[in-house]
């Protein structure tokens, strides 16, 4: 986008990121990374309190998970399968032909997908547009806080459940 606005933008003419767009531009991909991140610690935290690896294994396989971003789709779906393949069963990212977020049609079409009720579905976020979109489809808004926006922010926007680490989300689970 840089590039275009340079390349056909009039001398002395310039541009910039504001708002939602230079927070996002300025955060990049941290939130992959902190979602994985978030799965091996949740993997280590399991394999102490087990003390096995093998048990923590079966728990994080036997529930479905997916990832839904508001980020275009082959760049999520390549950064995700390089960075933890294999962990989610369903991958998606901005398309032309699916509204983005907090619009519920992709949301519900992964848990049909997953073969999940709505209801029984964790929507598992940092931002207010998560919390809608949780709460448009009929899931459970869980707001992280250690992601992009403030405590005050997720439950505002319809968040069920704050958590401050990881860890505290495997008791969500099995509710």
């Amino acid at each position: 986008m840089e590039d275009l606005a340079k390349s056909t933008s009039p001398q002395g003419i310039s541009s910039e990121w504001t708002e939602l767009a230079f927070q996002e531009k300025l955060v990049g991909n941290t939130g992959v990374y902190i979602l994985a991140l978030s799965v091996l610690f949740v993997f280590l935290v399991l394999a102490a309190q087990y003390e096995s690896w093998a048990m923590p294994m079966a728990i994080l396989l036997i529930v479905p998970m997916a990832v839904l971003s508001n980020k275009p789709d082959r760049p999520t779906c390549r950064l995700v399968a390089s960075l933890l393949p294999g962990h989610f069963q369903a991958v998606a990212g901005a398309r032309v032909d699916v509204p983005k977020k907090p619009d519920p049609t992709a949301a519900l079409a992964m848990a049909a997908h997953l073969g999940v009720a709505p209801a029984d579905c964790g929507f598992v976020g940092d931002t207010a547009v998560d919390m809608r979109t949780a709460t448009s489809a009929g899931m459970v808004p869980v707001g992280v806080t250690w992601g992009f926006r403030p405590r005050d922010e997720l439950l505002a926007h319809g968040a069920r459940w704050l958590i401050d680490h990881p860890a505290e989300l495997l008791p969500l689970v099995t509710r």
